[in-house]
């Protein structure tokens, strides 16, 4: 279909339309990198992973534009941390400090993370001390649009 297609922006998508589409892209050998616009969540449950894991785990990165997204994330069985190693940036804005501490785990080997966090808090600042490493990053922003430290 595009067989050179490296880079594809979706715009106005709700959460079941965007999951139903990624099924369908699955061996593009040049699509890389994934830009959701105005994403319309209706917490579907897996949602995040099934986008880290698109086109068969070839994208190296995802980008997520200003609105916050409350991702319901997956049960992990018997306390298996899932990873994705293919994904090396990622731009998301969030609102939960759980979903900032499970994003650590999710990609290791990640190299460029830029977040907007709807409000953290002192339990944020505390799932940020107890987090992962993230050996290969390089560049990490991390950004509060409400504040409530203490």
């Amino acid at each position: 279909m595009f067989p050179q297609l490296q880079t594809l922006s979706l715009i106005n998508f709700i959460d079941r339309q965007l999951n139903l589409f990624l099924d369908k892209i699955t061996d593009l050998s040049q699509f890389v990198k994934l830009d959701v616009r105005n994403l319309r969540n209706e917490h579907e449950e897996g949602l995040l992973e099934k986008i880290l894991t698109a086109n068969n785990n070839r994208l190296k990165s995802v980008l997520f534009d200003y609105d916050p997204i409350n991702f319901i994330l997956s049960e992990t069985k018997n306390d298996e941390a899932l990873s994705y190693s293919n994904i090396e940036e990622l731009t998301v804005n969030i609102k939960t400090h759980k979903t900032l501490a499970y994003l650590f785990t999710l990609v290791p080997d990640i190299r460029r993370l830029h977040i907007d966090f709807d409000q953290l808090s002192s339990d944020s600042k505390l799932a940020l001390a107890n987090m992962s490493f993230l050996v290969h990053l390089k560049d990490f922003q991390l950004r509060s649009i409400n504040t409530y430290w203490s």
